[in-house]
């Protein structure tokens, strides 16, 4: 099944349908202890938390925080992802 992301919008022209798709814009994001969570300009906001054992990198964090947005929800990263990671 098709399903349309919140970023994106169908435009209608005259012999073609357009699906454009608008990155997510960050508002501002916020480290604390295991959690990075970032606001966004569209008033929501993704958390992510460190797994136990792991190395807290914020830049990773910040990477997981914009691949469940654009997704939608960490499952639907995990399955999109899935088949290329090593």
């Amino acid at each position: 099944m098709w399903e349309m992301s919140s970023l994106s919008k169908v435009i209608f022209k005259e012999d073609s349908i357009v699906l454009e798709y608008a990155p997510p814009r960050i508002d501002r994001v916020i480290r604390s202890g295991p959690a990075t969570i970032v606001f966004w300009e569209d008033g929501t906001k993704t958390v992510v938390k460190l797994r136990g054992g792991e190395a807290y990198d914020s830049h990773e964090a910040l990477l997981a925080c914009v691949a469940k947005k654009v997704y939608g929800s960490s499952t639907k990263v995990n399955k999109a992802l899935g088949e290329w990671d090593e």
